[in-house]
């Protein structure tokens, strides 16, 4: 027995030594590359009719004409190591990072999954007195279940048909896209919360996988669409793709927000979804190391080849740049 327990301690022991190594080795200094013209330049103008700020990871904030809202809402980037001996820290985004007038009195927010790095500000992006709708499935709003107590929050779990926003000004539809492995066939923090948690979870690997999706987002004026939006998430599924194709139809997708965390993972389904959804233009997410501390220098993940992926990209005829975190950029629909 004692030989068996000083086998399993030695093993534990290694693993956790090669995901240090990992994490540690994980990301690369952005200025390490050249990204020529396929960065973004930030430009906020609330004179255009549209605003689109990233937040770094998976978060954006997309404000139109006043109207907001927000894709998977975080930006703190935790040190996941000081997270073994201590909680877990919920920095105030309104003293650190963006002007409150950007993100503030959002109505809708939409969740691709429940893994920390893709909602764990969740509270950071809800206004007092503003009601919010929050798009996503049942055991992620069980996860995040406490905000309730603090703000006015509809939770909308049905995946397979549109939302709408309170407004109306946005229309969202759910597409299935099953999370990529982190690696060979395993995928990290997996699990469902069958019942709400009375409190969000303080540990990282404590937010859980649960479902994947993608969303397609109408912005509607009279109930036309006057600019179209995919935000990207995982595997979409061939029968999701076909979905895009169908629903685009009539109106092809003006922008496609398309994770891209490993060239591998995310290549395939993003040239799925551009011949499906025929984007004019596409911003990459994930892309930035979300280990690394939000106010530290930014990384770009080495599995992306980011640099060498955009010049790729952009040869084929496809319009595809990346945004810095907390940058925007501003434009108007008919343009």
């Amino acid at each position: 027995m004692k030989r068996l327990f000083k086998i399993i301690v030695a093993f534990v022991t290694i693993v956790s030594l090669l995901a240090t190594l990992k994490i540690k080795t994980i990301g690369k200094p952005f200025s390490d590359y050249d990204f020529g013209n396929y960065v973004a330049k930030s430009n906020y103008d609330t004179t255009k009719d549209v605003q689109l700020t990233f937040l770094g990871t998976s978060g954006f904030v997309i404000n139109y004409k006043g109207k907001k809202m927000i894709t998977d809402p975080y930006f703190s980037n935790p040190d996941v190591f000081k997270n073994f001996v201590e909680k877990l820290q919920f920095p105030k985004l309104s003293e650190n990072i963006l002007p409150r007038s950007i993100y503030e009195n959002a109505n809708t927010i939409v969740i691709s999954h429940g893994h920390y790095d893709h909602c764990l500000n969740i509270e950071n992006f809800l206004t007092k007195g503003v009601p919010t709708k929050i798009i996503a499935e049942q055991h992620i709003t069980n996860e995040i279940n406490s905000v309730k107590n603090n703000f006015d929050v509809q939770f909308e779990n049905d995946m397979q048909s549109y939302h709408y926003s309170s407004d109306s000004t946005f229309r969202i539809f759910p597409l299935n896209s099953p999370h990529s492995p982190h690696f060979a066939d395993i995928t990290l923090f997996t699990g469902l919360y069958q019942e709400p948690l009375k409190h969000l979870p303080d540990r990282f690997w404590k937010w859980k996988l649960h479902g994947n999706y993608s969303y397609l987002i109408d912005i509607l004026e009279k109930d036309s669409i006057v600019y179209r939006c995919l935000f990207l998430s995982g595997n979409i599924t061939d029968a999701s793709v076909e979905k895009v194709r169908a629903l685009c139809e009539n109106k092809n997708v003006d922008i496609a927000l398309q994770i891209f965390w490993k060239e591998k993972a995310c290549l395939p389904g993003l040239n799925k979804v551009y011949a499906a959804g025929k984007p004019k233009k596409i911003i990459l997410h994930h892309w930035n190391n979300f280990f690394k501390p939000y106010d530290k220098n930014i990384e770009v993940m080495r599995d992306t080849h980011l640099d060498k992926v955009l010049k790729k990209l952009n040869n084929e005829g496809k319009n595809t740049q990346i945004m810095l975190p907390f940058s925007s950029i501003s434009f108007d629909i008919n343009n």
